[in-house]
């Protein structure tokens, strides 16, 4: 089900930024997409990760975004998280930027148990819905500081705030 629902997303969003360049043409692709990393906090995991993020900017008020966090080993579980969120950004005040942002999150866990010489690894994973907000700081021509807070709805309710470094290409 999450495979589906993940290509199902992937290909709405695909065939929007098709659409989109189509009627864009003297616009490159790079320079609508910024990438980059930075630090993650989740709430009720009580853990810190990292996170890899791009995001392409469709016209001057919306935006797709796409981040993988994986948080650090916590009493044997391993976290990671996949969102897929949509931004509208407002206007642009100096070198700020804010956005609203709501999406999918896929959070992955798994454990590993090794007791006595009996072994078993569980794994699962749950959908959720992104809520939430950030800003772009303009630090150079290409480079960001992008702070971000999120409340992740699902079987698994958690803030997240990030803050990370993103780089126009």
């Amino acid at each position: 089900m999450i495979r589906k629902l993940f290509l199902s997303v992937a290909l709405i969003a695909l065939s929007f930024m098709g659409i989109n360049n189509a009627n864009a043409q003297e616009e490159s692709i790079a320079s609508k997409i910024i990438a980059g990393g930075g630090l993650a906090y989740a709430t009720e995991l009580d853990n810190i990760g990292f996170f890899a993020k791009g995001v392409y900017k469709i016209d001057p008020t919306w935006e797709a975004a796409v981040a993988y966090t994986y948080f650090l080993e916590k009493d044997y579980v391993n976290w990671s998280s996949l969102d897929m969120n949509a931004h509208y950004v407002f206007p642009k005040k100096d070198d700020m930027t804010f956005y609203a942002l709501a999406g999918l999150n896929i959070l992955f866990w798994s454990v590993d148990f090794d007791y006595a010489g009996y072994s078993r690894s569980l794994s699962d994973s749950d959908v959720a819905l992104d809520l939430g907000g950030g800003m772009y700081y303009k630090l150079s021509e290409s480079m960001t500081l992008n702070p971000e807070l999120k409340y992740v709805l699902g079987d698994q309710n958690y803030l997240n705030l990030s803050v990370g470094l993103l780089f126009k290409f």
